[in-house]
């Protein structure tokens, strides 16, 4: 009992963690709509058959990959490159995305996204293991119990988005979530620059 109150009071006193909750609940449709959507946009925007969608999809998974391989060797530690930098080119991104007309542009900014949400992302934990001195594992779990909370009620209000405003513009919507995001985790830099 004495560790699950440790860690939960730790979570509740820490700004930053409070601040990068909040901002992953903006960050859920950009995340949304590059896993779930962004193949059914190009079916309906472009037209593109079942052969050049396998291979759109497959590219995005490799570029995933190497992503991921880039994000073990790297020693990067300045917080700026590795979460405001990829927030903001998510962001360009995404607003970006509704105004190409070929779809080989269109995934290309498919892949910058969801190369800069892998790196945000590591950023991002590292940033909140480092706010995290003791029960750093029930402080997170109650960190990752809120963002869950998040992707049971978000999905439901980005369907009624996609629904009354198709998915071009959600695009756009996904690009200022990106922003709003990259506000908060600006702010939740500042307040750990005071902390420390």
């Amino acid at each position: 009992m004495e560790i699950l109150k440790t860690g939960f009071y730790q979570f509740l006193e820490s700004r930053v963690l409070w601040i990068t909750a909040v901002q992953s609940f903006f960050f859920t449709l950009p995340i949304w709509i590059t896993t779930a959507w962004w193949i059914t946009y190009m079916v309906e925007q472009f037209g593109v058959d079942l052969k050049e969608t396998a291979f759109a999809f497959g590219v995005t998974s490799l570029a995933a990959a190497v992503t991921g391989f880039y994000i073990c060797k790297i020693k990067i530690t300045d917080y700026r490159k590795l979460i405001l930098w990829p927030t903001l080119l998510s962001a360009l991104a995404f607003l970006l995305m509704p105004l190409v007309h070929v779809p080989w542009a269109f995934v290309a900014l498919v892949i910058v996204a969801i190369a800069s949400s892998y790196l945000r992302g590591s950023g991002i934990t590292l940033l909140e293991n480092e706010q995290i001195s003791v029960e750093r594992a029930t402080a997170l779990s109650f960190l990752n119990t809120l963002r869950s909370a998040f992707w049971a009620v978000a999905p439901l209000l980005w369907g009624t988005l996609i629904s009354a405003l198709g998915l071009k513009v959600t695009f756009f919507f996904a690009g200022v979530a990106s922003l709003i995001s990259l506000f908060l985790l600006k702010l939740a830099l500042v307040l750990r620059g005071e902390d420390s």
